[in-house]
């Protein structure tokens, strides 16, 4: 079965609800109007646990590295957990606890699990998964987990994870747009949008998701990259709070300074991922020293060359062509009215000339 983005978040909503908790959706007649509880033997295996997401390309990585660097936080590379693994799981047992429903016999996982049963067992692999990263780090209490489109996740992992709390990265479409291109043609072949009008539909798709999910829950926050860039240790503080652990303002701006853009580009920041597959743990490592010419050392994160860019608010106005912009506001406009992110000041598309004008001209010249 082919699972696309979006699909395994439809099928959960219609079991657990529409906005994250459980319960089932009375408008599917498929689906019992009993409602599912949280599963309770996995609420023992509960864990202290945050996301960061985001449209790809929007400074989660930055946000991931900031965060982890907090003596409490632990987190490592992106899992994709729910998008990758889990959820082609949980999409296959869910359609068929529909497909089977009310037939008096059933296939497969519902034939044997209860949706409590399965989710209890689901819960019991994400969390052994989670909490390798608190191992990881020694002193460190809570998980953060950094993969972009657990985004279109959300709902199946507050399912699991009550108390988890979402942190969502938002960029000016245009910057995210300008990114993406330039992983597509290096480093993100593999999965970056390939053409303006992608890019800025997959903005508009993941960052409404993520608002929908949240709105104004008191787990959910928003991050502005563009806030986080200029006005760096005051949000780096408030996301520490919201999180459950503050530090005093020094230690905020000392990591912050540490993890600077600057910093990054040039792979002199700090060590801060779990790396738990050996057992070992690069998270309390010091910085590296510097390198001779010609000479390779470990990275702050495994990240490719090219993947810390400029990191600068507003640069899509050095690098964007005027049919680009034209293309991105036309798609994202809306949105990032909402958002407050200012259209530019393009002149509208010339209007092509009707073909009658351009044949009456040839044939005039």
């Amino acid at each position: 079965m082919k699972i696309v983005p979006g699909r395994i978040e439809r099928v959960v909503r219609r079991v657990v609800g529409g906005d994250g908790h459980s319960g089932a959706s009375t408008s599917d007649p498929s689906v019992s109007e009993q409602p599912v509880p949280i599963p309770p033997a996995a609420k023992a295996n509960d864990i202290d646990l945050a996301m960061i997401v985001g449209a790809q390309r929007s400074g989660t990585t930055w946000l991931q590295l900031l965060c982890a660097a907090h003596p409490k936080i632990a987190g490592g590379e992106e899992l994709h957990l729910f998008g990758r693994y889990v959820g082609h799981l949980v999409a296959a047992y869910y359609n068929d606890q529909r497909e089977f429903a009310g037939k008096g016999r059933g296939q497969g996982l519902p034939s044997l699990l209860t949706t409590t049963e399965f989710d209890n067992a689901v819960k019991c692999f994400t969390t052994t998964v989670f909490s390798q990263l608190v191992r990881g780090k020694p002193g460190s209490e809570l998980a953060i987990e950094k993969t972009p489109d657990h985004v279109l996740h959300l709902h199946y992992i507050r399912h699991l994870y009550p108390n988890v709390k979402v942190i969502h990265v938002i960029r000016d479409p245009r910057d995210v747009v300008v990114s993406q291109l330039a992983a597509a043609a290096s480093w993100g072949d593999g999965w970056a949008a390939k053409t303006v009008a992608e890019a800025a539909e997959r903005w508009v798709e993941w960052v409404t998701k993520g608002r929908e999910f949240g709105k104004t829950a008191p787990w959910y926050t928003e991050v502005r990259y563009e806030t986080l860039l200029n006005d760096g240790p005051r949000e780096l503080a408030r996301v520490y709070a919201f999180l459950g652990y503050p530090l005093p303002a020094e230690q905020v701006e000392k990591i912050y300074s540490d993890f600077a853009i600057t910093r990054m580009k040039a792979n002199t920041a700090p060590r801060v991922l779990v790396k738990t597959r050996d057992g070992q743990s690069a998270s309390v490592a010091p910085p590296a020293p510097a390198a001779p010419a010609g000479a390779s050392r470990e990275s702050t994160t495994s990240a490719p060359p090219g993947f810390f860019r400029k990191g600068k608010a507003g640069g899509w106005r050095e690098s964007m062509s005027e049919d680009d912009i034209r293309t991105v506001e036309r798609i994202a406009g809306p949105l990032m009215r909402e958002l407050g992110y200012a259209p530019a000041e393009v002149a509208p598309a010339p209007e092509a000339a009707p073909e009658s004008a351009a044949v009456s001209t040839a044939s005039n010249s």
